[in-house]
């Protein structure tokens, strides 16, 4: 989309000068990179995170200030691949991943907060195993 704009900016029939250039730059990194108010934790996660060590804790402390920053720093699944699982327990519409190190992954989605604005909300920690089994990916 945005290289597109860029194209028909230089094309004859547009002016183009830096104002517009400055206008361009400005609406893309807003599209890309959204801070949000509050990142928020599910109740099984807080419960994984006390029974297991500070590695688990501090990967999500690092997730939850890469997601203040920019609540799309993960990777979003496309709605027809979102498990049943998140669909039935969160009532999710929507789903991104985000990779840890040793090939854990969480899920988080994003929803409206009362009173706060829209903000993510990790749901999980897996395993890479775990991870393939709830996706419904199989070992060849």
């Amino acid at each position: 989309m945005v290289r597109g704009i860029i194209l028909n900016l230089k094309s004859d029939s547009v002016s183009f000068d830096q104002q517009n250039l400055k206008r361009l730059v400005t609406i893309w990194t807003c599209m890309v990179r959204k801070p949000c108010p509050a990142v928020f934790r599910s109740q099984e996660l807080d419960d994984f995170l006390k029974i297991h060590n500070s590695k688990f804790r501090r990967w999500i402390e690092d997730m939850q200030a890469v997601l203040k920053e920019n609540m799309f720093a993960g990777e979003s699944i496309s709605k027809k691949q979102i498990p049943i699982h998140y669909i039935e327990c969160y009532g999710v519409n929507n789903l991104f991943r985000y990779a840890h190190p040793e090939g854990y992954r969480s899920c988080y989605t994003i929803f409206y907060e009362e009173g706060i604005g829209v903000c993510p909300h990790i749901l999980d920690l897996l395993s890479h195993e775990e991870y393939d089994r709830i996706f419904g990916y199989r070992k060849r």
